[in-house]
This record gives C-alpha cells, structure tokens and sequence, in this order.
C-alpha cells in the first residue's frame, strides 16, 4: 500500500493525474485480469504493480488486448523505459550506436524480459541480446527449454531469437567482448566481479 500511495501521489504531482492504490485480494493471473476488467468503468488506466514473474506478462498482454483503457505494467514497461533511456545517453557519451551493440541483460524477470522487448523494438539486433537467467544464459539447446515453453512462453520466445552465436554458461561467459551489461538480477556481493567486466568491450 505504501508503495501504491507513493506512485500516486507521483501522477498527481508531476502528471495532473487522478490516481487511486487500489490493492487486490487475487489469487490468480485469471482473478487479476476479471477484477481489472470489473472496474474499466470507473478509471481511464490501470497502472499494474508487484505482479510476479512469469505471471505478469499474462496478465499484462491480456489486459491490453481486452480493454478499452491504458493498461501499464511499472516493473516491465516503467523499468524497461528507464534502462532504454540510460543505454542510449550511455552509449552517446562512449560514441558507438545502440542499435549495433552487444548488450547482457543478467537477470530474466519482468524487467529484463520487457527491457529485451524494447531493446528489439528500438533496433538493437535480437542475436546481440544476451539473458542470463538463475540458470545461466538463455539459449535453444538449453534442458529447461520444453519445460519453459510450457511455463514461461515469454522467455522462451527470448531463448529462440536472442544469443545469435548460442553463448553457453553464465555471467562471466556472458560478459566476454561485450559493449553494455543490465543488471536486475538477485542482489549481492560478487554477483558481477570486476575481473569479468575487464573482459567486456573496450567503451563498455
């Protein structure tokens, strides 16, 4: 609630925007997507928080295909909007293009997987995309791949087109002659060491 009571106290100050916390009692991805579409009515835009992953992205999609109003999901499209706007001013001041960069996103949650998305979206090439999950990097030839098309359809689209040179192991692997590395992993100390960022690009 306090989080909720903060991010609308923050449409109202900084966009003008009405807005209301509205916790939910919901069990299920079924029983968030029924109630959001029981008070469309009443609002002009649903702001989604703390949905956990993999859940989230159902919901979310489904949402936007089903309403009539603004649906938006803070922990993917707010996070993913900010790591975009911080690669593209981080690559102007090291002078290479976005587009044609290699960029690790460690970590393969909401935020990551939305901030893949709109990486692809923008232009930087799928194949120089890499995941690394708590399993290690996301590729095709991974165990776990039928399993996460079941389960997670959304990484799994993500394991299928990105890691173009199929990349195996995990972070450090990861690392090795790339230009920019995203975090949004479990938190910690020695997560990303700093021998494995002098292997990254020159620029990095």
């Amino acid at each position: 609630m306090p989080v909720m009571e903060g991010k609308s106290l923050l449409f109202k100050y900084l966009g003008g925007v009405d807005a209301v916390p509205l916790p939910i009692r919901a069990k299920t991805q079924d029983d968030i997507v029924n109630v959001a579409k029981a008070i469309e009515p009443a609002f002009g835009g649903i702001n989604l928080e703390d949905i956990e992953s993999p859940k989230c992205f159902y919901v979310l999609d489904k949402l936007r295909g089903e309403l009539k109003i603004a649906v938006w999901h803070d922990d993917q499209q707010g996070t993913a909007g900010a790591i975009l706007a911080g690669l593209i001013n981080a690559f102007k001041i090291v002078g290479k293009k976005l587009e044609d960069s290699t960029i690790a996103l460690i970590g393969a949650g909401a935020s990551n997987i939305a901030a893949a998305r709109i990486l692809i979206k923008y232009g930087v090439k799928p194949g120089n995309i890499i995941l690394v999950d708590s399993k290690g990097i996301l590729h095709p030839e991974r165990e776990d791949m039928d399993k996460l098309m079941l389960t997670n359809p959304w990484k799994y689209e993500l394991a299928i087109k990105t890691n173009a040179e199929r990349r195996k192991g995990g972070i450090k692997e990861a690392l090795v002659g790339i230009d920019a590395v995203v975090a949004a992993s479990v938190q910690g100390p020695g997560v990303i060491k700093k021998e494995w960022i002098r292997q990254m690009n020159k620029d990095q």
